[in-house]
This record gives structure tokens, C-alpha cells and sequence, in this order.
């Protein structure tokens, strides 16, 4: 059962994605897709923590984009189609089309766990009463204020990833489709030479 819920390949491939010659990840990604959206999350959560408004427009956005990109997987994979390239231009759609599949299929796995994230943030409500029940006397602490910035941080994280991902999805399509396009272009051409000619 664990095997067919393992999706330690996704996160591998698409980490993969980010990784330069020397198979490590630039500093400057590092900061654009780890440091700064960990710190922005915290910063956003400490201002405004998740209220039922947020949480309701996040739902939906999540759900929507969950639908998109399944449909999205599916196009990609339908255009793996290499004809009329030359041999290294079919080596790097090949090559866009599998990173871009993984950045795709990352990003559902990310709206996911943003959905569950969204469903703990519901679940883990409590009351400070029982707390003083059993005697913690000493916490002082309001621990919903505790669990609900911690799980807030966590959807704010999972919801830059998945705009930032989104970015890099959309440039790889643009290459994708770019060669196609140009492709067709001088189709074109050819047959408008032709017709001027004859």
C-alpha cells in the first residue's frame, strides 16, 4: 500500500529540474524558491493568520487548479510528438516536456497537501479549558494561536511554491510550443513561396 502512495520520485524529479551541471541548486533559486517564501509565510501569518474568508477562496483556487493541471498533464503528454525536428531539437523538447510533466505533477501534489493542510486548520481547534483541567498551570500560551500559525505558515509556504511553480510551468510550455510554432511558420512560408511562384 505505501508503495502505491509514494511520491518521493515527484519531489526527486522535480527538485532535479532546479539543479545545475554541477547537480547543485543555484543560490539565488535557493532564496527565490525556499528562504524568501518561508519567511514571507511566517511574516504573512504573524500579520494575518488564516481567517474563513482566506481559507474558503483558497479551497476553491486549490480544488480549480487541481482540474487544470490533471487536463494540463494530459496535453503535455499528448504533444510528445517530435517530428520534422532535428535530433538535438528533439532532444531538449524531450528533456522540457519530462521537467515540465514533473513540474506539473508536483504542483497537484502540492494543491493536495495544500487542501489537507486546509482540512487540519479546521480540525485542530482546542479548547485552553482542558488544558487547565489537567493541571498545565505554568502555559500561559493560547496553543489555537500556537497550531493555527504554524499550519498557516505551511499553506502561505505551499501556496508560493505552487504560484512560483506555476511561473516555470508556463515558461517551459512557451519553449515547448515555441517550436512548433515556428515550425508551422515556415510551413507557411514555403507553401506562400510556392503559390507565388506557380
Amino acid at each position: 500500500m505505501y508503495s502505491k502512495l509514494d511520491i518521493k520520485n515527484i519531489f526527486k524529479q522535480h527538485k532535479k529540474t532546479f539543479l545545475g551541471n554541477d547537480n547543485k541548486m543555484l543560490f539565488n533559486e535557493k532564496i527565490a524558491f525556499v528562504y524568501l517564501p518561508i519567511i514571507l509565510s511566517l511574516f504573512i501569518s504573524y500579520c494575518n493568520i488564516l481567517n474563513n474568508n482566506i481559507q474558503n477562496i483558497l479551497s476553491i483556487c486549490l480544488s480549480i487548479l487541481i482540474g487544470l493541471l490533471l487536463n494540463l498533464l494530459i496535453l503535455i503528454i499528448s504533444n510528445l510528438a517530435t517530428k520534422g525536428l532535428s535530433l538535438s531539437n528533439q532532444k531538449r523538447r524531450v528533456e522540457l516536456i519530462e521537467e515540465t510533466f514533473f513540474n506539473i505533477a508536483f504542483s497537484i501534489v502540492l494543491c493536495i497537501l495544500g487542501l489537507i493542510n486546509l482540512i487540519l486548520i479546521n480540525i485542530f481547534v482546542i479548547d485552553n479549558s482542558i488544558i487547565f483541567k489537567y493541571h498545565y498551570y505554568s502555559i500561559n500560551l493560547d496553543l489555537n494561536i500556537i497550531i493555527q500559525f504554524i499550519l498557516s505558515s505551511i499553506l502561505y509556504f505551499l501556496s508560493f511554491q505552487i504560484f512560483l511553480t506555476l511561473f516555470i510551468i508556463l515558461k517551459r510550455i512557451v519553449k515547448i510550443f515555441q517550436v512548433d510554432i515556428d515550425l508551422e511558420s515556415k510551413k507557411i512560408k514555403k507553401k506562400e513561396k510556392k503559390e507565388i511562384k506557380s
